[in-house]
C-alpha cells in the first residue's frame, strides 16, 4: 500500500453501524491491496464495513487502464456516494432538468447490487468540495430540498458538519477588501488576503474572492492586505491567525502604527 492510504487503516466507532473504516485511495491500489485491506480490517472487526472514495459510477469504474472489481464481494462494502452529489447539484442549480437527475438515479440502482446500493453514502458536502450552501448562493431552500433526497433515495445519509459553520475564504478577504475599497484603494488590493499554514507555507484554506473553503475553529491562516500604489510605493501587513469560536488569535504581535523614519 502507499504510504499516504495507511492512515485510512482507522476505526471509528458507530452509535448504530458497528465499525467502518475508511479507504480514501482506493483507485490507486492494486486489486490485490485492496483485498488485503478488507481482510486486515474485518480480521479487527468482523462485522466492520469498508468505504471507499470513488468519485464515479463504481460498478463501471476504470482507472490506470484497468477495470476496477470494488462490487464482486472482496474489496468494498460500499462507497463515497458522489454521482449522487453531482445530480443533485446540477438539478438545484439548473443546470439539468429533472428528467437528467432521475436517470442518473436510476441508472446506479441499475448498477449496483442491492447491498452496495443501500450502503452508499449519499453525501451533499464534504472536506474535499465546496460548501453546499456557498454553491447554491444561499438558497437555504434549495439546500432543504437536497437534504430531503438525500433521505428519500437509497443510501445513507451523510451530513457534513463543515457545511454548518466557518465563515468563508472568500468573506473574510471581502472584509478587507471593502475596508480597504471605502479609503479609495480598492484598485491597489490585487492579491488575496490569506492562506493557509501548519506543515507547509502555503495550503488550504484560502482567503481570496472566489474562495469557498471554511474558517473552521482551529483553523491557522495568515491575514495579509496590501496597498501598492504604483510608481510610489507600497505596504502589506502580514499577520498569523488561529481562528477560534468567538474571533481569532493573533500570533504577530509587532505593531502596526505608521512610523516615520526621518
Amino acid at each position: 500500500m502507499k504510504e499516504k492510504t495507511i492512515y485510512a487503516l482507522g476505526f471509528f466507532d458507530g452509535v448504530h453501524i458497528g465499525h467502518a473504516a475508511l479507504l480514501k485511495t482506493c483507485r490507486e491500489l492494486a486489486a490485490e491491496a485492496r483485498c488485503r485491506f478488507g481482510v486486515i480490517t474485518f480480521g479487527v472487526h468482523p462485522d466492520a464495513l469498508v468505504l471507499g472514495e470513488v468519485w464515479e459510477d463504481a460498478s463501471c469504474k476504470v482507472s490506470y487502464g484497468a477495470l476496477r472489481e470494488y462490487f464482486l464481494g472482496s474489496e468494498l462494502d460500499a462507497t463515497m456516494h458522489y454521482p449522487f452529489r453531482t445530480a443533485v447539484l446540477d438539478f438545484l442549480l439548473g443546470k439539468i432538468r429533472a428528467q437528467a437527475a432521475c436517470d442518473v438515479f436510476w441508472t446506479i440502482q441499475e448498477h449496483y447490487p442491492k447491498e452496495n446500493l443501500y450502503a452508499a453514502l449519499n453525501l451533499i458536502g464534504s472536506h474535499d468540495r465546496a460548501r453546499v450552501l456557498t454553491v447554491l448562493g444561499g438558497d437555504v431552500n434549495a439546500l432543504k430540498m437536497a437534504m430531503f433526497l438525500q433521505f428519500a433515495l437509497p443510501g445513507v445519509p451523510s451530513i457534513y458538519y463543515g457545511d454548518e459553520a466557518g465563515m468563508t475564504g472568500g468573506e473574510l478577504d471581502a472584509v478587507a477588501r471593502d475596508y480597504i475599497a471605502s479609503q479609495g484603494y480598492g484598485d491597489c488590493f490585487g492579491h488575496g488576503l490569506g492562506h493557509g499554514f501548519g506543515l507547509e507555507i502555503h495550503e488550504a484554506p484560502r482567503a481570496g474572492k472566489n474562495s469557498a473553503d471554511v474558517l473552521l475553529a482551529g483553523t491557522t491562516i495568515t491575514v495579509e492586505p496590501g496597498i501598492y500604489i504604483e510608481g510610489k510605493c507600497g505596504v502589506r501587513i502580514e499577520d498569523c491567525c488561529i481562528v477560534t469560536e468567538d474571533g481569532k488569535i493573533n500570533l504577530v504581535s509587532s505593531p502596526k502604527e505608521l512610523q516615520m523614519i526621518l
